[in-house]
Parts: C-alpha cells; structure tokens; sequence
C-alpha cells in the first residue's frame, strides 16, 4: 500500500461535494479507504470537561490537549493521527465551539519505516486550517501524497536525555515491565504528565522495542476515556476527563503511572533485560540497535509481549555463552526455540551448544543436563559429527557428576534417568556409549578409592543396561571374560566394604536382568 492522508474537520464543502459541518476534507487522489470503519474511527476527539460555570473561549480552546495517536489497522495497515481541537467551526467568530481536526497518514506496515511517535510535532500532520480553505464553497482538491517528516521533539537523543532525569529511568523499566505484560494480563499503560513527557514516556517504550515491533504497540497522548481505548498506551490529563487518579490507580484495571497526583501501580522490571535497557539508553543506544537487528534478523518474533525476555536470553548466549546466562534463562530459550526461530537460527543455536565445552564445565549438573537434553532432543538437526560430539558431551558430565564428591543420588538419579529416556527415543545407548573403551576406564575409574555405594549400584546398573542393549549373552558374563571379571569385581569391592553393601551389589545385579531368564541365571549364581 502507497502513502496516503486524510483529514476531517468541520467546513463547507468536503470533496464529495456534502452539506457544511464536519466531514472529510480532503485526501489524496489515489486513497479508496476513506468509508471504512478504521479510518473513520482516527477521528475521535472528546475536549474535555470544563469546570462547573467556565464557557469555552478561544483562550481555553487553544489549552486544549492534543491527540496525537498511532494505530495499528485491522487490514495491517499502519495509521498516525493528529487530533487537535479548534474550538470554532469553519465559519471562523461567528461560528459554534466544538470543531476539531483530525489529520491521518496511513501507509503500509512495511511502508512505515520510522518510529511513529518521532512524528510528533512535524511538519507531516497539519494542527490548524486556514479560513480560506474551509470556508470554500467549491470541493477542495486532492491533497498530495505524504511523506513520513519526523518532528523535533521526538529522537533518540532527547529521549535519552529525559530519562537521564531524576528517577525516569526507573520509571521506564517499570513501564516495559507492564508493557511486555499487555498480551496475558490485557492492561494498558496509563500515564499522567505534562503533554511533551507523555510523548517522550511513549517515544522511550517504542525504543525499547525494534521497529517492527513497536509497531505492533498501539498509543494516544491524550484519552478522554481510558476504558474505551484501543490503545496499549494512553496519555491522560488530571482534570476534565474519565481518567481519576485514585480510582485508577487503585482498581488494578490498569497500570497507572501519574506523575502529576503522584499514584503509582505497583509493580517491580523483571529480569536481566531491564538492567540492559537502562545501561543501553545510559550509555550505548547503538548496543539497543544491535539488540533489535539480532530480534529482527534471527528470530521470527514480532510480539510486543513477555516472549522479548527469550530474544534477549539467546541474544545474550550467542553474544557470549552458556555462562551469560542461567538455568532458568536457557529453559526460556528451550521454549522459545519451538515456534519462533529460524531453521537456520536454530542450527546455529545448536551449532553453538554443542562447541560448548568448557563452558559447560562450569555449569551444575541440573544446567548441564538440560542444555544436554536439548541437545538429544534435536539430534535430527545435527550432522555426523555434531551428534558424535553431543554424545561424547554426554558422558564427560556424567563421569564428572560421578567423579565429584558432594553429590547425591537423590540429584543425580532424577536427572540421568531423564537424559536416558530422552537418548533412547532417538536411538541412543547412553550405557553403550559410557562402556566403549575409550570411555569405560574413566567410568570404572570412579570406583578408585572409597567410592560412595549408591555410585558402584548406579555403574552396575549402567553395566547391565549395557549388556542388555549390546545383546551379551550369559556365557559372555562369566569370570572368565572381561565383562564376568567387572562384575565380579563389583561384587568383591562392595562385600569388602561390608556384608550388607555386598547384598546390595547383588540385588542390584538380579533385578538388572530380571526380564531375561539366561541372564537371571547368571545373576543367581553370585548369591550362591
């Protein structure tokens, strides 16, 4: 969709040639969406109350706020409006209080290729009509096609500079907070504030967010009536209109944030990237730009909601490494992976885990073993030798988790049993892979010295697995071949330790082959 305007207010003669009052004006030659519900809904504004025995005069018809809103259509196009009260209709001295002006660009999504709040105060949207064009008895002629001018008070650098003021800038990660919040709890934003900071608090939200993004976040500086908003963001005045400070800020309805009655809704900047956004608008705007061209580039998410932290998660992970973020972070990218990544994202992503090394030597057992997990959940994804990498991952952490003192079986059984399931269901033996040669020793190995009982029965029980998945037979587990000398050596070890501990060993060896009659045979015979 090309570019387009449109502006309604109140005059003789519109350009369809209609009776005097208020009406569409004018609009470019090419637009064809001027009857439609979207655009006529841009035309709203309500003037707000005056006080009881007060009459409007062009004094106070020149006070009153101007609407300036953007909107997001139902058809996807993309709309901003400047709303702004005249007072006098088109007849100009002699005429009725109550004309307003509503100007409207509305182009394409993609068309609008700027933050829409930087058109504030530009030259794009007309604010006032001269005499000679309303008071015309002929139709008007088209207007021109628009342009999107950005205004001069809207940019990053003023912004940046308003929320270096006082406490704003704790103010604004509240406000992101609440604003990545919107698609599950349905409350908007409701500031309170002199008009240039209301403009200027909605500017700082829309740069938190990439473009394509903040487009999808809808606003108003000025709302009569909250309630009836389809905005996300909605400025509001003190006096004059549906908005009460007190009734507002306690119905939790909305989040409320009036710096004028100074009525605040609780609520508390989760997460890591709140301190990013402030130490970004602080310092490094071009590190917030870095951010949004990673969203936008690697990452099919286009949601203004609480899916933003997981972008910031995986930007961070590939950023730097598993050790710039936590367990709970990585689950969030574990979900988010599923449905708004890109294939070739998501190979990169597991490109990455699985050169991660040393990184993942500095991870407890849990992190390592969920990052493993999703590893072995997207084995189909990975090549020859990427999935030969992921197993040999496998069983280092589990040989470390093994090897280390402190750990317990309670920890550790849980989590190997979920890493087997997972392992099995694509068709890999996690005892298989543990009992190669090149591997076995090591397990073996953590048998040396006083070895804990419940390690011995976890590396029985991978002994027998593993006997079972290779399909050994019993004449194969006998003293005198290799695999018959380990359990025997398991059973010495532990009898040594102690008769019950010899009993376990045992049980533990039964019940591992309780399935197979040749093998319950063998496993008889060490309690003879």
């Amino acid at each position: 969709m090309a570019k387009h305007q449109i502006i309604y207010t109140s005059c003789m003669r519109g350009i369809t040639g209609g009776n005097d009052g208020q009406q569409i004006f004018s609009y470019d030659e090419s637009f064809t969406g001027s009857s439609s519900e979207d655009v006529k809904g841009l035309f709203t504004y309500q003037v707000p109350s005056l006080p009881p025995g007060v009459l409007m005069s062009e004094e106070i018809a020149g006070r009153m706020p101007v609407s300036f809103m953007y909107r997001l259509l139902k058809n996807g196009n993309a709309a901003v409006t400047l709303n702004t009260y005249l007072g006098r209709d088109y007849m100009g001295s002699t005429g009725r209080f109550g004309n307003h002006l509503s100007h409207s660009i509305i182009c394409g999504f993609s068309d609008f290729d700027i933050y829409p709040c930087e058109m504030y105060a530009g030259p794009a949207l007309r604010s006032r009509m001269e005499f000679e064009e309303v008071n015309n008895p002929e139709p008007p002629a088209y207007l021109p096609v628009p342009e999107l001018e950005k205004g001069c008070v809207v940019n990053p650098d003023r912004v940046i500079e308003f929320l270096g003021l006082g406490e704003n800038m704790e103010y604004l990660k509240k406000m992101v907070t609440a604003m990545l919040r919107f698609p599950v709890e349905k409350k908007r934003i409701v500031i309170c504030d002199e008009p240039e900071n209301i403009v200027k608090w909605i500017a700082a939200l829309h740069y938190t967010l990439p473009l394509d993004i903040a487009k999808q976040v809808n606003f108003t500086t000025y709302e009569y009536d909250p309630e009836l908003s389809p905005a996300r963001i909605c400025g509001v005045i003190s006096e004059g209109s549906r908005y009460h400070a007190g009734e507002y800020a306690s119905s939790n309805r909305h989040y409320v944030f009036d710096f004028i009655n100074d009525r605040f809704s609780g609520i508390q900047p989760a997460g890591t990237l709140m301190e990013f956004i402030d130490a970004a608008l602080s310092f490094s705007y071009e590190s917030l730009t870095e951010f949004h061209d990673f969203v936008i580039g690697k990452t099919t998410y286009r949601e203004c909601g609480e899916g933003y932290y997981a972008c910031y998660y995986l930007y961070n992970f590939f950023t730097g490494g598993l050790e710039d973020i936590t367990l709970e972070e990585f689950k969030e990218i574990v979900g988010f992976s599923d449905g708004c990544l890109t294939e070739e994202t998501k190979r990169e992503l597991l490109e990455r885990l699985a050169r991660q090394g040393e990184g993942m030597d500095k991870l407890d057992n849990e992190y390592a073993f969920n990052v493993l997990g999703f590893l072995l959940q997207s084995m189909g994804i990975l090549n020859g030798g990427q999935r030969d990498a992921v197993k040999q991952m496998i069983v280092n952490r589990l040989i470390v988790a093994l090897s280390a003192e402190g750990g317990s079986e309670e920890s550790f059984i849980p989590l190997y049993d979920l890493m087997d399931r997972m392992a099995r269901d694509v068709d890999f033996s996690i005892p298989g892979e543990l009992m190669v040669e090149r591997n076995k020793d090591f397990l073996l190995g953590v048998l040396e010295g006083n070895a804990e009982p419940w390690k011995v029965l976890f590396i029985v029980r991978i002994t027998s697995e593993y006997v079972r998945d290779m399909g050994l037979s019993a004449d194969e587990l006998k003293p005198g071949h290799p695999m018959g000398k380990i359990y025997c050596g398991f059973v010495r070890m532990m009898y040594l330790s102690g008769k019950q501990n010899g009993r376990r060993v045992v049980e533990r060896i039964i019940t591992g082959f309780k399935d197979s009659a040749e093998h319950d045979v063998f496993g008889n015979s060490f309690m003879v």
